[in-house]
Protein backbone atom coordinates (compact mmCIF):
# COMPACT_ATOMS: atom_id res chain seq x y z
CA UNK A 1 0.00 0.00 0.00
CA UNK A 2 1.17 3.21 -0.51
CA UNK A 3 0.95 6.34 1.51
CA UNK A 4 -1.96 8.16 0.51
CA UNK A 5 -1.12 11.66 -1.02
CA UNK A 6 -2.64 14.69 -3.10
CA UNK A 7 -1.54 15.14 -6.54
CA UNK A 8 0.54 18.00 -7.48
CA UNK A 9 -1.80 19.48 -9.24
CA UNK A 10 -3.23 20.60 -5.62
CA UNK A 11 0.01 22.96 -5.56
CA UNK A 12 0.67 25.76 -7.40
CA UNK A 13 4.77 26.12 -7.06
CA UNK A 14 6.41 28.91 -9.35
CA UNK A 15 9.43 27.71 -11.43
CA UNK A 16 11.75 30.86 -9.35
CA UNK A 17 10.71 28.54 -6.30
CA UNK A 18 11.34 25.14 -7.85
CA UNK A 19 14.37 26.44 -9.47
CA UNK A 20 15.22 27.80 -6.11
CA UNK A 21 14.89 25.01 -4.14
CA UNK A 22 17.95 23.80 -2.16
CA UNK A 23 17.55 20.64 -0.03
CA UNK A 24 21.10 20.83 1.18
CA UNK A 25 20.55 23.93 2.73
CA UNK A 26 17.51 22.52 4.43
CA UNK A 27 19.36 19.57 5.52
CA UNK A 28 21.74 21.83 6.92
CA UNK A 29 19.08 23.64 8.58
CA UNK A 30 17.68 19.95 10.17
CA UNK A 31 21.66 19.43 10.87
CA UNK A 32 21.43 22.48 13.48
CA UNK A 33 18.29 21.73 14.93
CA UNK A 34 19.22 17.76 16.18
CA UNK A 35 22.37 19.05 17.42
CA UNK A 36 20.72 21.36 19.66
CA UNK A 37 18.84 18.17 20.90
CA UNK A 38 15.10 17.07 22.28
CA UNK A 39 14.34 14.87 19.72
CA UNK A 40 14.93 14.88 15.89
CA UNK A 41 13.49 17.15 13.21
CA UNK A 42 12.91 16.37 9.59
CA UNK A 43 10.96 18.23 6.84
CA UNK A 44 8.00 16.47 4.65
CA UNK A 45 7.62 17.29 1.07
CA UNK A 46 4.43 16.99 -0.09
CA UNK A 47 5.07 18.51 -3.71
CA UNK A 48 7.77 15.68 -3.83
CA UNK A 49 6.06 13.07 -1.44
CA UNK A 50 9.32 12.32 0.32
CA UNK A 51 11.09 13.12 4.03
CA UNK A 52 13.73 15.36 4.35
CA UNK A 53 16.41 13.74 6.83
CA UNK A 54 19.97 14.28 7.85
CA UNK A 55 22.37 11.56 8.78
CA UNK A 56 21.53 12.21 12.61
CA UNK A 57 17.80 12.02 12.20
CA UNK A 58 18.66 8.97 14.40
CA UNK A 59 15.39 8.55 15.94
CA UNK A 60 12.95 8.60 12.75
CA UNK A 61 15.90 6.29 10.63
CA UNK A 62 15.51 3.46 13.64
CA UNK A 63 18.91 2.24 12.08
CA UNK A 64 17.82 2.51 8.63
CA UNK A 65 20.65 4.84 6.15
CA UNK A 66 20.02 8.09 4.64
CA UNK A 67 20.00 6.75 1.15
CA UNK A 68 17.31 4.68 1.88
CA UNK A 69 14.98 7.33 3.02
CA UNK A 70 15.98 9.80 0.36
CA UNK A 71 14.88 6.68 -2.16
CA UNK A 72 11.90 5.49 -0.65
CA UNK A 73 10.69 8.87 0.12
CA UNK A 74 7.15 8.45 1.62
CA UNK A 75 7.15 4.88 1.54
CA UNK A 76 10.18 5.14 3.62
CA UNK A 77 7.52 4.87 6.94
CA UNK A 78 6.74 1.47 5.74
CA UNK A 79 9.87 0.07 6.51
CA UNK A 80 9.94 1.44 9.91
CA UNK A 81 6.17 1.12 10.91
CA UNK A 82 4.00 -2.12 11.24
CA UNK A 83 1.45 -3.16 8.86
CA UNK A 84 -1.33 -2.06 11.06
CA UNK A 85 -0.01 1.52 12.12
CA UNK A 86 1.32 2.19 8.10
CA UNK A 87 -3.00 1.37 7.42
CA UNK A 88 -3.29 3.73 10.53
CA UNK A 89 -1.06 6.53 9.35
CA UNK A 90 -2.62 6.23 5.67
CA UNK A 91 -5.72 6.40 6.66
CA UNK A 92 -4.99 10.01 8.86
CA UNK A 93 -2.91 11.02 5.93
CA UNK A 94 -5.60 10.94 3.67
CA UNK A 95 -8.36 12.80 6.08
CA UNK A 96 -5.60 15.08 7.10
CA UNK A 97 -4.67 16.20 3.61
CA UNK A 98 -8.78 16.63 3.18
CA UNK A 99 -8.98 18.84 6.45
CA UNK A 100 -6.36 21.60 5.21
CA UNK A 101 -6.99 21.65 1.38
CA UNK A 102 -10.62 22.73 2.49
CA UNK A 103 -9.56 24.89 5.68
CA UNK A 104 -9.40 28.81 4.75
CA UNK A 105 -6.07 29.13 2.98
CA UNK A 106 -4.65 31.89 4.94
CA UNK A 107 -5.10 30.30 7.92
CA UNK A 108 -3.00 27.16 6.87
CA UNK A 109 0.22 28.60 8.66
CA UNK A 110 -1.48 28.67 12.14
CA UNK A 111 -2.43 24.85 11.75
CA UNK A 112 -0.18 22.27 13.43
CA UNK A 113 -0.81 18.15 13.35
CA UNK A 114 0.36 15.45 15.92
CA UNK A 115 0.22 12.26 16.49
CA UNK A 116 1.88 9.19 18.19
CA UNK A 117 3.03 6.23 15.78
CA UNK A 118 5.15 3.11 17.31
CA UNK A 119 8.03 2.65 15.24
CA UNK A 120 10.58 -0.37 14.66
CA UNK A 121 13.92 -0.55 14.61
CA UNK A 122 16.21 -2.83 12.79
CA UNK A 123 16.91 -4.50 15.79
CA UNK A 124 13.20 -4.96 16.45
CA UNK A 125 12.93 -2.40 18.89
CA UNK A 126 9.91 -1.09 19.20
CA UNK A 127 9.73 3.11 19.96
CA UNK A 128 6.73 5.02 20.49
CA UNK A 129 7.62 8.57 19.19
CA UNK A 130 5.22 11.73 19.42
CA UNK A 131 5.19 13.93 15.40
CA UNK A 132 4.10 17.36 15.98
CA UNK A 133 4.07 18.99 12.19
CA UNK A 134 3.96 22.34 11.04
CA UNK A 135 3.85 24.43 8.00
CA UNK A 136 7.34 25.69 6.92
CA UNK A 137 7.09 26.73 3.30
CA UNK A 138 3.65 27.63 1.89
CA UNK A 139 3.15 27.47 -2.37
CA UNK A 140 1.30 30.09 -3.97
CA UNK A 141 -2.11 28.97 -3.65
CA UNK A 142 -1.74 28.73 0.36
CA UNK A 143 -1.37 25.16 0.11
CA UNK A 144 1.75 23.32 2.65
CA UNK A 145 4.38 22.40 0.43
CA UNK A 146 7.17 21.53 3.20
CA UNK A 147 6.28 20.59 6.58
CA UNK A 148 8.42 20.51 9.56
CA UNK A 149 8.21 17.85 11.92
CA UNK A 150 9.68 17.34 15.18
CA UNK A 151 9.61 13.86 17.09
CA UNK A 152 10.20 12.64 20.63
CA UNK A 153 9.71 10.69 23.05
CA UNK A 154 5.25 10.12 23.35
CA UNK A 155 4.07 10.17 27.05
CA UNK A 156 1.43 7.66 25.56
CA UNK A 157 1.51 4.18 25.63
CA UNK A 158 -0.14 3.08 22.28
CA UNK A 159 -0.54 4.36 19.26
CA UNK A 160 -4.46 5.83 17.73
CA UNK A 161 -3.69 9.39 18.76
CA UNK A 162 -3.93 12.21 16.13
CA UNK A 163 -5.19 15.83 16.49
CA UNK A 164 -5.12 19.11 14.40
CA UNK A 165 -4.54 22.68 16.41
CA UNK A 166 -5.31 26.30 15.42
CA UNK A 167 -2.88 28.04 17.08
CA UNK A 168 -4.71 31.42 16.35
CA UNK A 169 -8.13 30.19 17.48
CA UNK A 170 -7.45 27.68 20.05
CA UNK A 171 -9.75 25.20 18.05
CA UNK A 172 -8.58 21.41 18.24
CA UNK A 173 -9.62 18.55 15.90
CA UNK A 174 -9.44 15.02 17.32
CA UNK A 175 -9.06 12.01 14.75
CA UNK A 176 -12.50 10.03 16.12
CA UNK A 177 -14.43 7.97 14.37
CA UNK A 178 -12.61 8.17 10.97
CA UNK A 179 -12.35 11.86 10.98
CA UNK A 180 -11.40 15.21 12.78
CA UNK A 181 -13.73 16.17 14.45
CA UNK A 182 -13.86 20.08 16.67
CA UNK A 183 -13.40 19.24 20.21
CA UNK A 184 -13.59 22.48 21.11
CA UNK A 185 -11.12 25.31 22.03
CA UNK A 186 -8.04 26.16 24.19
CA UNK A 187 -7.90 29.82 24.29
CA UNK A 188 -5.75 31.21 26.83
CA UNK A 189 -5.34 34.51 28.09
CA UNK A 190 -2.53 36.34 28.24
CA UNK A 191 -2.06 35.85 32.10
CA UNK A 192 -3.07 32.08 31.65
CA UNK A 193 -0.02 32.16 29.65
CA UNK A 194 2.37 33.54 31.52
CA UNK A 195 1.13 31.34 34.54
CA UNK A 196 2.26 28.15 31.96
CA UNK A 197 5.31 29.79 30.91
CA UNK A 198 6.32 30.14 35.06
CA UNK A 199 5.61 26.99 35.38
CA UNK A 200 7.97 25.89 32.78
CA UNK A 201 11.06 26.95 35.13
CA UNK A 202 9.07 25.29 37.95
CA UNK A 203 8.63 28.46 40.33
CA UNK A 204 6.26 27.52 43.26
CA UNK A 205 3.08 28.98 43.65
CA UNK A 206 4.02 31.50 45.88
CA UNK A 207 6.56 32.92 43.88
CA UNK A 208 4.19 32.78 40.22
CA UNK A 209 1.66 34.88 42.64
CA UNK A 210 4.44 37.64 43.58
CA UNK A 211 6.17 37.91 39.96
CA UNK A 212 2.54 38.46 38.76
CA UNK A 213 1.10 40.59 41.88
CA UNK A 214 -2.10 38.01 42.15
CA UNK A 215 -3.48 38.94 45.27
CA UNK A 216 -3.52 35.52 47.34
CA UNK A 217 -1.99 31.94 46.38
CA UNK A 218 -5.70 30.86 46.87
CA UNK A 219 -6.91 33.77 44.14
CA UNK A 220 -3.70 31.75 41.75
CA UNK A 221 -5.01 28.11 42.42
CA UNK A 222 -8.29 29.03 41.21
CA UNK A 223 -6.50 30.75 38.51
CA UNK A 224 -4.74 27.01 37.50
CA UNK A 225 -7.88 25.12 37.96
CA UNK A 226 -9.57 27.34 35.33
CA UNK A 227 -6.37 27.21 32.97
CA UNK A 228 -6.57 22.90 33.31
CA UNK A 229 -9.89 22.84 32.84
CA UNK A 230 -9.50 24.77 29.38
CA UNK A 231 -6.62 22.87 28.66
CA UNK A 232 -8.45 19.55 29.79
CA UNK A 233 -5.79 18.16 32.15
CA UNK A 234 -5.16 18.19 36.15
CA UNK A 235 -2.07 18.26 36.74
CA UNK A 236 0.63 21.42 36.59
CA UNK A 237 2.74 18.58 34.32
CA UNK A 238 -0.05 17.85 32.29
CA UNK A 239 -0.69 21.34 31.61
CA UNK A 240 2.64 22.05 30.50
CA UNK A 241 2.92 19.20 28.21
CA UNK A 242 -0.26 20.28 26.85
CA UNK A 243 0.78 23.43 26.03
CA UNK A 244 3.90 22.77 24.30
CA UNK A 245 2.41 20.10 22.43
CA UNK A 246 -0.28 22.46 21.52
CA UNK A 247 2.36 25.16 20.68
CA UNK A 248 0.66 27.47 23.17
CA UNK A 249 4.27 28.07 24.94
Amino acid sequence: MKVTVVTKQAFKVSAWSLKNYNETELENTLRAFNSAGGGNFYFLDYYRKKAIVDSSSALILCGHSKNLADKQGFDFFQYVLSDNEWNWLNRVNEKCYEFFFNYPKNRHKDLSISYDLKLITTKGKEIMLRHNIVPYKLCQNGNVWLGLCHVWASPEKKSGNAFIFDRKTGEQYDFTDDNFVNLGTHVLTQEERTILKLMVQELSDEEIGQLLEISSVANLKRKKRDLYAKLDVGTSASAVHKAHLLGII
